[in-house]
């Protein structure tokens, strides 16, 4: 017999962005790769699963929304400068 259960929230496990090269080894866009757990109303792990997509400016077809884009690309960002700063570059 099925049982329905209510997803009520997603649990994030990881994420991981990698910089992409293509073939020439030149930069390529970002993959951003998610690893999470959906969550039932009883507070269970429900689903494991996983995700991955890519920036805008990538070769491959399985793109971020605009928004998770910018957020990407915000993140790299800043996390960049701050390391430059930091190491004096």
């Amino acid at each position: 017999m099925a049982k329905t259960i209510t997803l009520s929230e997603t649990e994030i496990q990881s994420i991981v962005i990698s910089q992409l090269r293509d073939t020439e080894g030149a930069k390529s866009g970002f993959s951003c790769f998610i690893t999470y757990f959906a969550v039932d109303d009883s507070g269970n792990r429900a689903l494991a699963a996983d995700s991955q997509k890519f920036t805008s400016d990538s070769e491959f077809t399985d793109k971020l929304s605009s928004d998770s884009d910018k957020l990407v690309m915000d993140f790299v960002n800043a996390i960049k400068t701050n390391m430059d700063a930091r190491e004096e570059l």
